[in-house]
């Protein structure tokens, strides 16, 4: 599932193909799908995981709100090296550049986590952020400077906005039991999962047991997005860490939906605060009881 980039209505690897669907032809939307490609194009280099088009996934589900087209891609060297360092930086691997209009603007932007970041989240000063710029730098060199909108690192401490849940169950069990609490959601699809002690061992490392599960809900998702649509590089779609700690012990860390919706753009709605405890409810009954 890692190697291949997901299919459906409104995900696909071929541009012409993901973006012909669409319904929605005005000039901010053309704009945006304009850079999606760009992104795409730059990324086409790395390891492919999936190309998530908010707006239209949300479109067939009943939601309208402004374009937001996430890509993700990865090198598996830079993440064995963060991961060496803070097992939780997985929930900031692999890489994701997104491609958005907000709804007061008539122009396109880009985000992305950029170094600075993943050193303060994590508190990390591993040279392997170098290449994480690097590579970021790669992808993006085409795409105005002026429409590239950095996470705003100001407000950022150890850990900012991660949510974590012990398991009672073992890591393998824990996995099946989230993915079975998942997809017996109807509004939830899933997207992809990326095996971080997998990628490891393929290049000598020692890891702790980690993966990363990838899902998410078109219409709630697009109503929290609505108003918010820079939500859609870091709390949408849904990432899920799973990972062993050093005692041993399965935990899960996922995103705090509120926590970025205040650092994005100072201020979170109702939708927010929903999700959240939809989502602790359903992984905290998975899991946990």
């Amino acid at each position: 599932m890692n190697t291949t980039i997901k299919i459906s209505a409104a995900i696909t690897m071929s541009a012409a193909l993901f973006f012909s669907a669409s319904k929605i032809d005005d000039a901010i939307q053309n704009q945006v799908d304009q850079i999606a490609i760009q992104v795409s194009e730059g990324a086409s280099n790395f390891k492919q995981i999936v190309v998530i088009d908010h707006s239209r996934l949300a479109q067939k589900a009943g939601v309208e709100m402004t374009p937001s087209i996430v890509n993700i891609f990865s090198n598996p060297e830079v993440n064995t090296a963060l991961l060496q360092e803070d097992i939780l930086v997985g929930l900031d691997l692999p890489y994701k550049v997104l491609s958005y209009a907000e709804p007061s603007q008539d122009a396109p932007n880009v985000a992305y986590a950029d170094a600075e970041f993943i050193k303060r989240r994590y508190e990390i000063g591993s040279k392997s952020l170098n290449e994480y710029d690097k590579d970021l730098e790669k992808v993006t060199k085409h795409i105005s400077k002026e429409i590239i909108s950095k996470v705003n690192t100001d407000a950022i401490n150890k850990h900012y906005g991660i949510i974590k849940i012990n398991s009672k169950y073992s890591y393998e069990e824990t996995i099946n039991k989230l993915k079975e609490a998942v997809l017996a959601q109807g509004d939830t699809q899933w997207f992809s999962e990326i095996d971080f002690q997998k990628e490891a061992q393929e290049r000598g490392v020692s890891l702790t047991e980690s993966k990363l599960l990838l899902f998410g809900g078109p219409a709630p998702g697009g109503k929290a997005m609505g108003q918010f649509p820079k939500l859609g590089l870091d709390a949408f779609c849904q990432k899920v860490l799973v990972y062993v700690d050093d005692q041993g012990n399965t935990k899960i860390a996922f995103n705090d939906i509120e926590a970025f919706a205040l650092l994005h753009y100072g201020k979170s709605a109702l939708p927010h605060k929903v999700i959240n405890g939809r989502l602790v409810n359903t992984f905290t009954k998975a899991i946990a009881e």
